[in-house]
């Protein structure tokens, strides 16, 4: 019970920071509801339960790695993680083999693949524009289960959940305020804010005169004016498309 209150947490803090109000952020949640699922199953002690839990994380970094991917990634920020990140893995593979079964194999070789990759499109998205939470709860979700390999792998006597623990909801609980809907006006990069009237982004951070629906002048043909349309409502960088050329919401981007 004190397990399943606790994974509840990283799934409220996502709900908390706006995470079910875009794309993005409910890839991300579905991940955060799966590694629950990978938390509950993890509490038998069988190879079996062993087997549902790592099978339930697998499919939550599948998650991420669609939710990192779908908000674009930077070849550069890739190119230079990739090699560090491949190299670490196969270390890691290697510490680990002498102590996985033949019948852990494989799902032990996939899931560390898995979740390489998923640090490599964390770091991604990063470059992107994406918070720089998922990046920290990247790592530390990687460095964590470390310690449920060394627990439930190669069995050492050493209680690693005092480290794993505390470093598996630390990543977890970035990942969740990763889910924030990041927005950028006049080249300044804010994460939104969750509030039903808001639409997730700051109305202090919306310039004067753009508030509340105003009205845009008519254009020199003699247009009708038009009225801004209320923070996230619509679709995706409605106020950069609406905006005059030049003002400072003209580089509006977000997810919708």
């Amino acid at each position: 019970a004190a397990k399943f209150i606790a994974s509840s947490g990283f799934l409220a803090t996502a709900a908390s920071v706006g995470a079910l109000r875009h794309r993005f952020g409910r890839i991300l949640f579905a991940g955060l509801v799966l590694s629950l699922c990978g938390d509950l199953f993890l509490i038998g002690q069988s190879q079996r339960f062993f087997l549902f839990g790592l099978a339930s994380f697998l499919l939550a970094h599948i998650a991420y790695i669609t939710a990192f991917v779908s908000y674009g990634q930077s070849r550069n920020w890739v190119l230079v993680v990739a090699a560090p990140a491949v190299a670490a893995a196969v270390g890691i593979g290697a510490w680990l083999e002498p102590h996985v079964s033949s019948s852990l194999a494989a799902p032990v070789h996939v899931y560390t693949a898995a979740i390489t990759l998923m640090v490599i499109t964390a770091f991604g998205a990063r470059g992107s524009g994406a918070p720089s939470f998922i990046v920290a709860g990247a790592l530390m979700f990687l460095v964590s289960d470390l310690s449920v390999a060394m627990q439930r792998i190669i069995e050492t006597d050493f209680p690693t959940i005092i480290w794993g623990l505390p470093l598996y909801y630390a990543g977890q609980s970035c990942l969740a305020l990763g889910a924030a809907r990041l927005i950028t006006i006049g080249g300044d990069t804010m994460a939104g804010v969750a509030a039903p009237h808001l639409g997730l982004i700051r109305r202090e951070s919306i310039p004067d005169g753009l508030r509340g629906g105003a009205r845009r002048p008519a254009g020199r043909g003699g247009e009708p004016p038009q009225r801004y349309p209320e923070p996230g409502v619509g679709g995706r960088n409605e106020l950069r498309d609406l905006a005059p050329a030049g003002s400072p919401v003209a580089g509006v981007q977000g997810y919708a």
